[in-house]
């Protein structure tokens, strides 16, 4: 049986363990860490969003967008975690994905400014947010450290 002291150094290590592997573009070992966590403490909204950060990277935009869902879902107003989300939204540009992420926006704790910012961020021809594809640099510097 594990204490409380040992399970919180598990996940500290866990968390450094990945973010480790990602400076040193081990990208799977870095997500396989994440996933360690996750099973560990599912609610960790910034291992749910740098984990669905390097599915992104690896082209999982499903999975990306579970994960940035199960983020908000332990910390609603996180908006780097809507943010994230909406620039996914915003790329893949189908109707259905769309309409369920204007969905999760209405049911949200989020301000009324920080919605209209995601709403403009859909709705804006120029979308102007930062890209979520390589190089590698775009997903560090997005990383939770």
């Amino acid at each position: 049986m594990v204490n409380e002291a040992e399970y919180l150094q598990l996940l500290k290590l866990l968390r450094l363990a990945a973010k480790e592997a990602i400076f040193n573009r081990e990208i799977e070992l870095a997500k396989r860490h994440y996933n360690k966590l996750l099973k560990l403490n599912p609610g960790d909204y910034e291992a749910n969003h740098n984990l669905a950060l390097l599915e992104v990277q690896t082209g999982n935009f499903q999975s990306a967008i579970e994960l940035l869902r199960n983020g908000i879902n332990s910390s609603p107003t996180d908006f780097k975690l809507w943010l994230s989300y909406a620039e996914i939204v915003a790329k893949n540009e189908t109707q259905l994905l769309k309409s369920k992420f204007l969905s999760d926006i209405e049911k949200s704790e989020i301000s009324t400014q920080q919605m209209d910012e995601l709403f403009n961020l859909l709705t804006n021809a120029n979308l102007n947010v930062p890209t979520l594809d390589p190089p590698m640099k775009n997903c560090l510097a997005q990383l939770t450290f």
